[in-house]
């Protein structure tokens, strides 16, 4: 037993060590990229003195920012992490961990990269890392925030409820991003163009249940339900993003940004839509069957540098097919992440050597990104609002407007498809429907699209100050969207779950679980009485017993003479030794049948 002990720790050590240089890997992949794209904004001369209004948040004329700088914000909000967690899990239990970081990061943001005077090294770090290159964000944060829950999704659940979830992700999807168009249109004052109300509205689209599936997994609430909002998530993501493609090229067109925008039509639009929607399921599936074959040459589970290479594989495999469909093929990256996650689940789930490393170091990645997102997200949002002219007063009265306009679509939206969706696949209820309505947060994911496309139109030479007045509004929005939903609907989710009774249990999982602490209870105190048939356990006090195995608790007479039946019918005559219970017949009410019984087995 301590060598296995022993291996399992080593193991672990070695997957935990593989996995910090990864994440160091990736972040100093971004810190490139972060520096790369300052060289060239933080030395401005008198002749780009024009030119600094569009850069004004990342550049100071006649300064430069050395790149190393760059390495010091994410593991200062990774060191910021660590103390928040432990407060929030000792403290303030009720607090989601993302909304607090992004706070955070909101007042890192107004009170010191808005202020142009400042030149410390953490200023120095924040201003790097908000001009970083958004095809770079793209391609660190949301394969590693993606592969995670696709990997781990139940795909038996999965696959019974595919036709609930497409019709829950894709349609769903386009109406929300249609409605909230409307309503940014309509009732917003800043006279946006209809395409410009379609990107944001894709970018809202998106959903992160990650602080509703916790609680899910917490009180035991029903499969069906759990599957129901990590399915939608993950598919919807990925339509989302495509919608913003397709939106935001029309957008960037009719801004006059000419490098990512796109003129086209409906009929166009919904070519772009299946070209990346199908391209991106290709090549996530071709990566899932590569992923499968190497899992099956690696399934050697007494081999532990075979289960590092196992999760190195899938880490791979995760950031290669977003890469090659999004950058080198031109398709959607989120929908070969999660086409790849969901495929290799599939097929290669009983190949993988060891689900809690593999699962470990998943948590881990998300962890750490969604700690960098989310504080940076902050952090942008509080470098806009702190600077004149970008965020006023009364966007605050809209950002309220425009969160219960949020909370109103997605329950029209989720009661329209109510009928159909409780006819297919799985099925539903009115109370599911009601907590998945008000369970769609919003997070990493939309947080991830409206910061690129601000520094996207920020970095560009043909962006005007309106223009970046404009995307810095759309992130205003999308940050404080995701900061309300977090603090109101992920703090307000647990009680809402007790009040529809959906984390009850139903009698058949009671009688579940009855039966598996019965079997338990017999198989702890048979090897009890193996125990005390060694002379070192004679004298052994049985209240300590008691309160270390919680299993021996409130033991009866008749189901130890039950026990000691059973534990002499399983060793051989010539092996079985009567159990030494003097120290424990005290602590029973009616010992004497325990006497009876055990002067059977001395016969």
């Amino acid at each position: 037993m301590r060598v296995i002990n022993h291996h399992g720790h080593s193991l672990l050590s070695h997957s935990y060590s593989t996995t910090l240089s990864f994440i160091l890997l990736l972040l100093v992949h971004a810190t490139c990229a972060v520096s790369g794209a300052s060289s060239t904004t933080h030395e401005i001369t008198d002749a780009d003195a024009n030119h600094s209004k569009v850069n004004d948040n990342s550049a100071h004329e006649g300064t430069h920012i050395h790149e190393v700088h760059a390495v010091l914000l994410p593991w200062f909000v990774q060191a910021l992490g660590v103390l928040v967690f432990y407060l929030l899990t000792r403290k303030f239990h009720a607090l989601p961990y993302t909304a607090v970081l992004f706070v955070m990061g909101l007042f890192m943001g107004r009170f010191g990269a808005s202020q142009d005077h400042r030149t410390d090294t953490l200023t120095s770090s924040i201003r790097l890392w908000t001009k970083i290159d958004s095809e770079v964000l793209f391609t660190v944060f949301l394969p590693g925030l993606l592969f995670k829950d696709a990997l781990e999704i139940d795909f038996h659940l999965f696959q019974a409820s595919i036709v609930q979830l497409v019709f829950l992700a894709f349609p769903i999807v386009l109406a929300g991003t249609l409605l909230t168009a409307v309503v940014a249109m309509y009732i917003f004052p800043y006279n946006w163009s209809f395409h410009q109300c379609l990107t944001f509205g894709s970018i809202l689209a998106a959903t992160d249940p990650v602080a509703v599936s916790a609680l899910l997994n917490e009180v035991g609430a029903p499969p069906r339900l759990k599957v129901h909002i990590s399915g939608e998530s993950l598919l919807n993501d990925g339509s989302a993003v495509v919608f913003f493609y397709v939106f935001g090229g029309l957008m960037l067109h009719e801004l006059g940004i000419s490098e990512l925008g796109e003129d086209s039509n409906i009929q166009e639009g919904f070519k772009i839509f299946f070209r990346m929607s199908l391209g991106g399921a290709c090549v996530g599936l071709a990566f899932a069957l590569g992923l499968v074959l190497i899992l099956y040459k690696l399934d050697r589970r007494m081999e532990r540098e075979e289960t590092v290479l196992q999760v190195t594989a899938t880490v791979t495999a995760a950031y290669l097919s977003f890469y090659t469909s999004e950058v080198i093929c031109k398709m959607s990256g989120v929908i070969a992440v999660v086409t790849c996650g969901v495929a290799t689940k599939c097929f290669g789930g009983g190949m993988i050597n060891d689900w809690e490393v593999m699962s470990s170091f998943w948590d881990l990645v998300e962890h750490l990104l969604n700690t960098v997102i989310f504080a940076l997200g902050g952090i942008v949002f509080g470098e806009s609002i702190g600077r004149e002219g970008r965020w006023e007063s009364r966007d605050w009265g809209y950002l309220v407007v425009l969160y219960l306009f949020a909370n109103i679509i997605r329950f029209f939206l989720i009661f329209t498809f109510y009928p159909l969706n409780r006819r297919i696949g799985l099925g539903t209820n009115w109370r599911e429907a009601v907590f998945t309505s008000w369970g769609g947060l919003r997070g990493a994911v939309g947080i991830t699209l409206a910061l690129a496309l601000d520094n996207f139109v920020s970095d560009n030479e043909d962006a005007s100050n309106e223009d970046l007045i404009l995307t810095t509004k759309m992130f205003g929005m999308v940050g404080g969207i995701a900061l309300m939903t977090l603090v109101i609907n992920g703090t307000t989710s647990g009680p809402l779950l007790t009040k529809l009774g959906l984390g009850d249990s139903t009698e058949s999982r009671r009688r579940i679980v009855k039966s598996a602490e019965e079997a338990a209870r017999r198989r702890v105190l048979d090897d009890f009485l193996h125990l005390m048939t060694d002379k070192r356990f004679y004298f052994v006090d049985f209240a300590l017993v008691e309160h270390h195995v919680p299993l021996l608790r409130n033991l009866n007479s008749k189901e130890l003479q039950v026990a000691i039946r059973h534990n002499k019918e399983g060793v051989h005559p010539s092996l079985y030794k009567v159990p030494h219970l003097d120290h424990v017949l005290p602590y029973l009410e009616d010992s004497a049948l325990v006497r009876v019984e055990l002067e059977k087995t001395k016969k």
